[in-house]
């Protein structure tokens, strides 16, 4: 439209010069005026059209650039200095068993310190409940287990058979980028909440498969793939394919891998912190730590494991109960929620 409306002044302003060029020279050739050529003041005009189009293109050309470009340098970097690691079929499992073993490291670290340390203790869901070098090594054994029968002969399988990832050139938007993580968690939300409905009212499928989970009542960051490997494995092909679905940039899919791997764990770590999910999404939409730490004690209830929505709509939603000290700890006695593997 703006160029349009330069075209058209710039022909009106040739049309009155061509009229004042030959007034000048035919009617007072001698008034003093210098006189313009029609050819100079065309390229004089086209020239300033040029330059409040560039300027108006270029401002429209660049308003969504920050928005487009703010992770371009990023996964420039990524692309250009380790692009062999990130397009191995390999890297996606070495990125979640890494991003769990820090958060477990870190979790288990404020488990031990807690007993000793008021200032840790008192965000513990469970004061009362210590988590003891027996906890600590019989869940990380069968997290070891699992992982070296099954998760990395899959991967090693995948390194063997499937062909590089392809990196794409461009980064996501910054809004492609979160409305990706956001929509694969509502995805597995949903998925895991369907597959957790059914182990827990199907006999059957609870004893096989979803029992181990549930020889913790206590709730501490290890329990979180203290899993069969049935579940494991359902567990990591959601992780998976979700991006898939959803096509998803790569960056997107490993973003949305940590993620699934930090919520998890600190649905399982037993603390309340003032940072933790639950208390950053609003309206109560997000369980985190108390829903599922109910869920553990009351198995009947909280199944989703993220988003409260879905427990709402199937009746099984059970609102946390804050345990503050550990005078609490015989009432949780006669209310049968005081004793489990971890006591």
């Amino acid at each position: 439209m703006v160029r349009s409306l330069l075209e058209c002044a710039r022909v009106v302003d040739v049309q009155e010069q061509h009229h004042l060029d030959w007034s000048w020279h035919g009617h007072n050739p001698g008034c003093g005026f210098v006189s313009i050529s029609l050819e100079e003041h065309r390229m004089s005009v086209e020239r300033l059209s040029r330059s409040l189009w560039g300027a108006w293109d270029g401002a429209n050309a660049t308003w969504p650039l920050p928005e487009q470009a703010l992770l371009q340098p990023f996964w420039d970097y990524l692309r250009q200095s380790h692009a062999s690691t990130l397009r191995s079929p390999l890297f996606p499992v070495l990125l979640s068993v890494s991003t769990y073993l820090v958060l477990v490291l870190l979790y288990t670290t404020l488990d031990l310190l807690a007993p000793t340390w008021p200032s840790i203790r008192r965000y513990q869901l469970h004061p009362e409940r210590t988590v003891t070098w027996s906890n600590v090594g019989n869940t990380l054994a069968l997290t070891t287990y699992n992982h070296l029968l099954y998760i990395f002969p899959a991967a090693v399988a995948q390194w063997l058979w499937r062909p590089p990832v392809p990196l794409p050139h461009h980064a996501p938007s910054l809004t492609s980028f979160l409305l990706g993580i956001a929509g694969c968690t509502v995805l597995f939300d949903f998925q895991y909440f369907v597959w957790h409905l059914l182990h827990h009212r199907i006999a059957w499928l609870y004893a096989t498969f979803h029992a181990v989970h549930h020889q913790y009542r206590q709730t501490f960051s290890l329990v979180t793939q203290y899993l069969s490997a049935w579940e494991l494995i359902s567990v990591g092909l959601w992780t998976t394919v979700d991006p898939l679905l959803l096509n998803c940039h790569c960056l997107t899919t490993w973003a949305f891998m940590v993620f699934n791997v930090w919520v998890s764990a600190e649905d399982h770590c037993g603390y309340d912190f003032p940072w933790a999910m639950h208390r950053l999404v609003p309206f109560g939409l997000w369980g985190g730590a108390p829903r599922h730490d109910v869920h553990h004690t009351q198995p009947g209830t909280n199944f989703a494991p993220f988003f409260t929505h879905w427990d709402w709509l199937a009746g099984t939603a059970s609102a946390p109960v804050k345990f503050c000290n550990n005078n609490d700890h015989n009432s949780l006695k006669e209310n049968g929620l005081g004793s489990d593997k971890g006591d």
